[in-house]
């Protein structure tokens, strides 16, 4: 059966200077008028329309680019193009592989990634997805889960790309499950260090002394509920920083094993910050590992004073 979607512009609206699709709308159509085995391919004419309108709006110096498993709007480079889109395919297979039970690649229509040239044209792109923030913490790339979920960054270089697409091609890959902010970017982070080569995970006494000079009663519930990520201080860095460090004295538990480790992600849940998961599955208590580093304090998550909304990752 051939699909053929319309190309309706009353699923669209405009903000923040790009076309921004009613994704409720289109799933509507698509659920009434396509059989589910086409459903695949139904979506992936869904977000070509929504791809072509944006190459539309930033004109001639993007173009389209598609593969096996994605399709890529950046700045117009032939040769970068072709590098990127079998770099997203090869780290597609190896997260999967790495990741192994934990990680997914389900769903309808192809992995969407979009590069833009300029950090302002990122910024106002992003923007529509976090209309409460007065001010946005500055970032490289960041998976959007709204919608047709989808990938943003806005390196034109692949040696600059590869990090960002292998930290957010993991988020992506990891978004069926329920993860709390910090091991969802733990686990992204040990993924681009394996497969993008970036620095390998240190801690020092400086970066220590910040750590316990910042982390506090207030501050360590941030971090467990997520909110903390999304600082525009110094905060940020020090909870993905703090999340290395609670990655690293799992991994190197002599009391654990990958399978264990395995069925602990499978197990986490945001509303606790996987601390009951960790307990059951590790034999491990996180505000026990967070004293061992900074120290006696009031560590454990707390949900009750969190807000309800589910974390996001960047």
């Amino acid at each position: 059966m051939e699909v053929i979607l319309p190309n309706r512009d009353e699923w669209f609206s405009e903000s923040g200077g790009f076309p921004r699709p009613d994704w409720q709308a289109v799933s509507d159509w698509i659920s009434a008028n396509i059989p589910e085995s086409n459903w695949f391919d139904a979506w992936h004419q869904a977000s070509l329309m929504w791809i072509g309108r944006l190459k539309d709006r930033l004109k001639d110096e993007y173009v389209i680019s598609e593969s096996k498993n994605f399709v890529l709007l950046a700045p117009k480079n032939t040769e970068q193009e072709k590098k990127v889109t079998a770099f997203l395919e090869s780290t597609l297979r190896r997260v999967l592989a790495s990741l192994a039970g934990m990680a997914a690649d389900e769903g309808y229509g192809k992995h969407v990634v979009l590069v833009f040239r300029t950090l302002a044209e990122y910024y106002a792109y992003v923007a529509h997805f976090y209309p409460d923030c007065r001010e946005i913490n500055m970032s490289s790339g960041m998976f959007l889960p709204y919608g047709y979920m989808h990938f943003v960054t806005t390196s034109d270089g692949q040696q600059q790309l590869a990090p960002v697409l292998v930290h957010e091609l993991t988020h992506n890959c990891l978004a069926h499950l329920p993860l709390p902010t910090w091991l969802n970017e733990g686990l992204a982070m040990t993924l681009e260090n394996a497969i993008a080569g970036t620095a390998q995970f240190e801690l020092d006494r400086e970066s220590a002394g910040k750590h316990r000079a910042f982390w506090n009663d207030e501050t360590i519930q941030e971090f467990w509920s997520g909110e903390s990520f999304h600082r525009t201080d110094d905060g940020s860095q020090l909870s993905y920083h703090l999340s290395q460090v609670l990655m690293h004295r799992i991994c190197f538990s002599e009391s654990q094993t990958s399978s264990q480790f395995r069925t602990f992600v499978q197990h986490s849940d945001y509303k606790d910050a996987g601390n009951a998961a960790a307990r059951q599955h590790l034999n491990l208590d996180l505000t026990t590992i967070i004293e061992d580093f900074l120290g006696p304090g009031h560590w454990t998550p707390r949900p009750e004073l969190w807000k309800t909304t589910p974390p996001t990752s960047a």
